[in-house]
């Protein structure tokens, strides 16, 4: 089936640069298209609608219009006031972390809601100045497990056994941990106690209330 030309989503904006004399060129990470390059035409001029609206770290409903090149933002209204993140140096630095770490794992036109919500998630939570780095690491861990990249942290790669609550070993090559008695036959590997994997563990899987008192 053919995409409508026009398209309405929300969207989070992880930048922008400026393109020609008034033109901004922005990337956006949307609910349903994933990641997108789009054009926010007049954006530097003084009077612009949408200039003000489409910087980065703000939550905002988006619509776009299709077109051979970049596709061209026609519309703009802000659903979540991420403001506060760009008064705080600390905030804005996590925010901007965020943006990159999306920019990096994020191929473009690729849907993913669950990411998506994950982001929103996290970036409101940061807002109201709520977890700070234990947040930052939910993020990290549970990202690695939408895009794929989690590494095993129940079973050894090894031997296939679950873990012993004993200090174990993360192969980074291997993908996750290993066992005493598999640990030699990798190399390298680094040692995890106990109280680091149930930490992995409970960011991966636990909600945010559960993780911020950490």
């Amino acid at each position: 089936m053919t995409r409508p030309r026009v398209y309405k989503t929300e969207a989070v904006v992880l930048g922008g640069t400026r393109l020609g004399e008034a033109d901004r060129l922005v990337t956006l990470y949307t609910q349903r298209r994933g990641k997108v390059r789009a054009v926010v035409r007049g954006a530097l001029r003084p009077r612009s609608r949408l200039g003000g609206h489409i910087q980065p770290l703000s939550h905002c409903q988006l619509m776009l219009t299709e077109s051979k090149g970049l596709d061209v933002v026609t519309g703009c209204q802000i659903i979540g006031p991420l403001f506060p993140m760009r008064e705080d140096l600390v905030h804005h630095a996590r925010g901007f972390y965020l943006m990159e770490l999306i920019d990096c794992f994020c191929p473009e036109g690729l849907e993913n809601p669950a990411l998506f919500s994950l982001l929103v998630d996290t970036l409101e939570h940061l807002c109201l100045g709520e977890g700070g780095e234990r947040v930052l690491r939910r993020f990290e861990v549970r990202l690695l497990d939408i895009t794929g990249f989690r590494p095993e942290l129940h079973c050894c790669l090894g031997c296939q056994q679950a873990l012993e609550p004993v200090t174990n070993y993360l192969s980074p090559s291997a993908g996750g941990l290993l066992c005493r008695a598999c640990a030699p036959e990798q190399s390298p590997v680094h040692s995890v106690s106990v109280n680091t994997v149930k930490v992995l563990r409970l960011l991966h899987r636990g909600p945010l209330p559960e993780v911020m008192p950490l």
